[in-house]
């Protein structure tokens, strides 16, 4: 007991500092943002195929074509982001997924389908890089690997919690139930809106470089840094076999292959969120000074595991599956914690200030890349119930990229990776 109280004081401590200025209120738009996320995130591709009927295979190409829409607006939103502030692009887009996801309730057709989708990619590319750079304008430069950490516990608390009571609210013989979450989903981006309204003054223009002279520093500068390049092509490789197949296909492998009941995905999740919650930030104070490079392997070893472990459930009956994947989001969710902080303290530590938001931008694009590749990967097993071949190849891809981050450590600084200068 004398040990937990001082661990937990210097957490509120550390809470303490973060919970500065601006950081407070974006802090809450993220919160409030993520409770209507978490109502139908895990849930679309059920939507899709139980409730309206569009084959498994057309569902994810859907999610594969909203990928390679948001993958062409993220270069346009870097470069909005650094010409007007990531306040105003935010604002902007919040309203049109407002609109957008409003959109999905009332999908019949696959038409709809297209339509509502590309709606909602070209609004969502504007949010997770402008938000990036907004918070890495306002925390403070020491403190900014941290408040990327608690910023990701927020989100998933909300996530979870909303997850939690979407799944007991659904029923897929009940479209209107559906309908109903993806009303409050859209109500929900009104709050990074009226957030965003109460900042002015934070999230202007990036300054200009005095390495620049004119206009002409811009993506072409980005595409020279071979560092980033690097740092790119790992991520993109753990994102497809970690993020991006657990939102497309863990739902679809749980209720297909598995025969978990649907009202049950929103316990999985709410374990994952549970986890994070709690390991936060214990793991933000034991990753201080430590390589950010060699983090980012032990993440591709947790997702590994954690897939190894969402394999087995295959075996018992419906209880012992739950278990099992509960027991696999907990291996993931801490490979989270230490993901959401090390990789966007990385990026804002490569990136000149004039150039942020184009930095921001190109690591937003690794979600619409994984987002692209997870779904067409997870079609091609799991259309034809291959659902173990399909987690096979997960964990032989997040291994992988830990060998990737383990080669990435000798090409970057000390300061890059997070490491005192004297540390090798």
């Amino acid at each position: 007991m004398t040990q937990l109280q001082p661990e937990r004081s210097a957490g509120l401590q550390e809470l303490r500092e973060v919970l500065q200025g601006p950081v407070r209120r974006l802090f809450l738009a993220t919160f409030i943002n993520a409770l209507g996320n978490g109502l139908t995130l895990t849930l679309f591709v059920v939507y899709l195929t139980q409730v309206r009927h569009i084959p498994v295979a057309r569902a994810t190409l859907l999610l594969s074509w909203m990928a390679v829409v948001g993958m062409a607006a993220a270069p346009v939103v870097g470069t909005l982001t650094d010409k007007f502030g990531p306040r105003r692009v935010l604002m902007v887009c919040s309203v049109g997924m407002a609109a957008a996801v409003f959109s999905y309730g009332r999908i019949l057709t696959l038409r709809d389908a297209v339509i509502a989708c590309t709606a909602v990619a070209v609004a969502g590319s504007g949010l997770w890089g402008p938000n990036t750079t907004m918070l890495a304008a306002c925390a403070p430069a020491h403190l900014r690997q941290r408040a990327f950490g608690l910023s990701f516990m927020l989100l998933n608390l909300g996530i979870g919690v909303g997850g939690l009571i979407g799944t007991t609210i659904v029923d897929t013989a009940r479209p209107e139930s559906f309908e109903l979450l993806y009303r409050l989903d859209a109500l929900s981006f009104t709050g990074i809106l009226l957030i965003q309204l109460t900042l002015k003054g934070y999230g202007g223009p990036s300054p200009k470089s005095p390495q620049a002279g004119d206009d002409r520093r811009g993506w072409a500068e980005v595409l020279r840094d071979r560092t980033l390049l690097r740092y790119l092509a790992s991520a993109l490789l753990l994102m497809v076999c970690g993020y991006g197949s657990i939102d497309v296909g863990l739902s679809y492998f749980a209720t297909t292959e598995i025969g978990l009941p649907v009202n049950r995905l929103g316990v999985v999740l709410f374990v994952n969120t549970a986890a994070i919650v709690i390991a936060q930030l214990s793991v933000l104070r034991r990753i201080e000074g430590r390589s950010r490079t060699r983090l980012l392997a032990a993440v591709g070893l947790l997702w590994a595991l954690s897939w190894v472990v969402n394999g087995l459930a295959v075996i018992p009956g419906t209880t012992g599956a739950l278990v099992l994947l509960c027991l696999g989001q907990v291996f993931f969710a801490l490979g989270e914690t230490v993901w959401a902080p090390v990789a966007p303290a990385i990026v804002n530590d490569l990136a000149a200030d004039d150039l942020r938001g184009r930095y921001n931008a190109a690591q937003s694009l690794l979600w619409t890349l994984a987002g692209t590749l997870s779904p067409m990967l997870a079609g091609v097993f799991l259309q034809r119930g291959a659902g173990l071949p399909w987690v096979g190849s997960l964990v032989i891809g997040c291994l992988l990229a830990t060998g990737l981050f383990l080669g990435l450590r000798r090409r970057v600084s000390a300061h890059v990776d997070g490491r005192p200068a004297s540390r090798t």
